[in-house]
């Protein structure tokens, strides 16, 4: 099995978090790779589209892993392959972005929430913890 993981670069480097799930998979025999995502808000996210679009074609996935709801809403927009997202916390919380990470997780494949309540907050049942 082959996953890219959608997530923020904006901080230049991968949240630890993501980097020790991508190895403790590894060791399973699952392959990874990377979409960085450097940009902020929604048409910031969003300005990755097509990029996004272009790895998929010039490369083979079984699916993907989006960390954070914005993350989601990009990968979402894509048709090609199932999306799992993971919502950590910010991205549940409040106005806007709570709106695009409910409707993010309407159309993923699955929802893995860091706590039990966020799961609430995005009104969906295709979640666990």
């Amino acid at each position: 099995m082959r996953v890219l993981i959608v997530c923020s670069g904006n901080k230049g480097k991968i949240n630890p978090f993501i980097t020790e799930q991508v190895n403790a998979l590894t060791k399973k025999g699952i392959a990874f790779d990377y979409f960085l995502i450097k940009g902020h808000g929604f048409t910031g996210y969003l300005s990755h589209l097509r990029a996004l679009r272009k790895k998929l074609t010039e490369n083979s996935y079984d699916l993907i892993h989006a960390h954070y709801g914005l993350s989601g809403l990009l990968a979402i927009l894509q048709k090609k392959l199932p999306v799992v997202i993971t919502f950590h916390g910010s991205d549940v919380m409040k106005g806007k972005v709570l709106f695009l990470s409910r409707l993010a997780a309407h159309r993923a494949a699955h929802n893995i929430v860091v706590e039990g309540s966020f799961g609430q907050r995005l009104r969906t049942r295709n979640y666990s913890t």
